[in-house]
């Protein structure tokens, strides 16, 4: 019971020497009294709250385990109702499955209690077989097939009633296979993740529609979860516990009467925790402190990064030509297809394009006139798209016609569309203008840059690394050193470029990965220790200041002496060499009824006894406190380590056997 307050000093000073010369803070003499005595003042309040067993009782177990108790803050202004013992024993929904021989769950019911009234309001049974397991969903498919498959989402209305609903695949993430077509008893070796994942997406969907549900538990066995909760709504304390594996507590008084449902319990928490690879219980049987190695357990990912390229070609050219009108011209840019254009020249009379045919070559019988051919590479058309189409004329002129141009945007006005320049050309009889043209064609180009980061090829290739845990787009793959025999569907990304979208699949996107290594070397301690040390041997204490001296490690692995370093630290008040106590005594009559009857009937002279008691003094006072008490030894440093030695050792021997009644003398041990 002793406490050497020099050894403690002299420790704590350490401990305070290399925190407080981190922090570099110096406190005046007046802050230190003023926290000593606020101090003081917090350590008797909570000290009278909770100091004794009444008090502890009153203020903190009852409110805890008990709902007529209120727990209250430490002034007493505000109080509170909470129970730590049962956070619900309402089940707000229940999800059971049975597998097929196919593998697909012909079986799929869930029960929910919307109203936390302890009864199910209605029951949902799946109409069809569950051949996937999504995230937010299920993949319904011919059974034992991954055939006519036709997704379902999981909503529910505005009371939080669920049903499902059918949706594009697109709206589901994280799904996968789990009937005969992708392996063998997946159900059955994954149970619980399967019972998770497709309770998991109900339950989201209630609360997204209901906010008010709150999960406070859950429970899972082979073939169906619990979900406990409550509506925070009628709630009078939120509390949270952490989702575990492990049964419904069980009520103390079913083992009172049968004491041997404790084992049958126990070994039914084993089976059911042992078929969960995220239970405590396996963790601990499959982690490497079970062999005795020293481990890291390292994390990455491997990443499949997909994106677009956009590259942006131009096409120009300008040039001089001539042309045959009879009075107007108008100008267009004739589409061929996708990459071949026409820019194009159309002469006319006062009457229309016939009335020139009578002065003016008819080319191909529709009047008009090629200037330019304009192609687009072939290979520039894949995911590309055409931004810029424009033909313009300059300076034409001409004999009896006057000074004219011409623009066309083939985007904004249209291909095909023609539009008449400003030239006209009254005199009488057909007149050959000259013009300069240009014209500028603008396309973007997609093109779809696709690789692997992969971030775990070290720990991949590293003997001494296992894998521990992969989860493939959110579908877990391996699970606690296991395949899980699960694996991601397809899914698809759309990635938007300059030119438009494209609807890129793959078998997955991301992996991230968890791998325990062997660690070749135990940590080493030895530079810290060799800093302890040192400062440790020249430590001082004096006036509220602690002075002493350090030694740093340089980079290049030579020590330096940092000496002389200092700090100003709270004063602390004297303190005692132990936590003094009293011994005191009081008679007692001893009417103890053992198998020889009475005591007293045993006695011969004296049927009293005295009962002895150590007690914490109070400012050095020894607490007697009932009648006939007296004091033994008064307060002081008390050892009284033999005499419960010798009283535990008495007890001890009374149970042997004394009277040798095997028959064999046997020595007492």
């Amino acid at each position: 019971m002793r406490t050497r307050y020099g050894r403690w000093w002299q420790s704590t000073g350490i401990s305070l020497a290399a925190l407080l010369f981190l922090a570099g803070h110096c406190l005046a003499a007046g802050t230190m009294a003023d926290g000593q005595k606020a101090g003081a003042a917090a350590g008797d309040t909570v000290r009278g709250l909770f100091g004794g067993k009444d008090g502890f009782n009153a203020n903190i177990s009852k409110p805890l385990t008990s709902n007529n108790a209120q727990m209250k803050t430490i002034d007493g202004s505000s109080s509170f109702a909470t129970n730590i013992a049962m956070p619900s024993t309402s089940t707000f929904l229940q999800l059971l499955i049975q597998p097929s021989s196919s593998g697909d769950l012909q079986v799929a019911t869930f029960s929910v209690d919307l109203d936390m009234d302890g009864k199910f309001d209605y029951v949902y049974q799946l109409p069809r077989p569950v051949s996937g397991v999504c995230g937010n969903g299920y993949v319904s498919c011919t059974p034992g097939s991954w055939t006519n498959c036709t997704p379902y989402k999981w909503v529910a209305d505005q009371n939080g009633q669920l049903y499902d609903m059918n949706v594009g695949i697109t709206e589901l993430g994280g799904c996968y296979c789990i009937n005969s077509s992708c392996g063998s008893s997946l159900v059955w070796n994954n149970s619980s993740i399967v019972l998770k994942d497709l309770a998991g997406g109900a339950v989201s969907a209630i609360q997204h529609a209901n906010i008010g549900f709150m999960v406070t538990n859950v429970s899972v066995t082979p073939v169906t979860i619990n979900y406990y909760g409550r509506l925070t709504g009628s709630a009078t304390v939120a509390t949270t516990q952490t989702t575990s594996t492990l049964p419904p507590p069980a009520q103390t008084q079913d083992y009172y009467s049968n004491p041997g449902n404790l084992s049958s319990s126990v070994n039914n928490i084993v089976l059911s925790s042992g078929s969960d690879p995220n239970s405590l219980y396996s963790l601990l049987n499959s982690s490497m402190s079970m062999k005795n190695l020293a481990v890291n357990q390292k994390t990455c990912i491997i990443n499949r990064v997909a994106g677009i390229k956009t590259d942006t070609q131009t096409q120009s050219f300008s040039g001089k030509g001539q042309l045959c009108t009879d009075h107007f011209v108008y100008m267009r840019i004739h589409k061929v297809d996708d990459y071949n254009y026409k820019l194009e020249l159309l002469d006319t009379g006062p009457s229309g394009p016939s009335s020139a045919y009578n002065n003016c070559f008819n080319p191909g019988g529709d009047g008009w006139h090629l200037v330019s051919n304009v192609n687009i590479p072939v290979s520039a058309t894949i995911n590309s798209k055409l931004t810029a189409a424009t033909f313009a004329l300059q300076n034409m002129q001409a004999g009896g016609c006057n000074v004219g141009s011409g623009f066309v945007d083939g985007i904004l006005n249209g291909f095909d569309s023609s539009v008449q320049t400003t030239i006209t050309c009254p005199s009488s009889g057909a007149q050959w203008p000259t013009f300069d043209y240009s014209y500028y064609f603008e396309y973007t180009t997609d093109t779809l840059n696709e690789s692997v980061d992969d971030q775990c090829q070290a720990l991949a290739n590293d003997a001494t690394c296992s894998l521990k845990e992969e989860v493939v787009d959110s579908v877990t793959t391996t699970q606690n050193f296991n395949s899980t025999g699960l694996s991601p569907l397809a899914s698809c990304r759309d990635l938007v470029g300059g030119a438009g979208s494209m609807h890129e699949c793959r078998p997955w996107w991301q992996k991230r990965r968890t791998y325990v290594c062997q660690s070749d070397a135990p940590w080493d301690f030895s530079d810290v220790g060799k800093r302890f040390g040192t400062v440790k041997q020249s430590l001082q204490s004096s006036n509220g200041s602690l002075s002493f001296n350090d030694t740093i490690k340089g980079k290049d692995g030579t020590w330096s002496p940092v000496n002389n370093q200092g700090m100003k630290v709270i004063s602390t008040p004297p303190g005692e060499a132990c936590e003094k106590a009293c011994k005191t005594r009081i008679q007692i009559e001893d009417n103890q009824v053992t198998t020889e009857g009475l005591n007293s009937t045993l006695r011969a002279n004296n049927t009293n006894s005295n009962d002895f008691m150590y007690k914490v003094c109070v400012n050095d006072v020894c607490p007697v406190d009932q009648p006939g008490e007296v004091i033994v030894a008064d307060c002081q440093c008390n050892n009284s380590f033999a005499e419960a030695a010798a009283a535990i050792q008495s007890m001890r021997l009374a149970g042997k056997d004394t009277i040798c009644t095997s028959g064999t003398r046997r020595p007492l041990q």
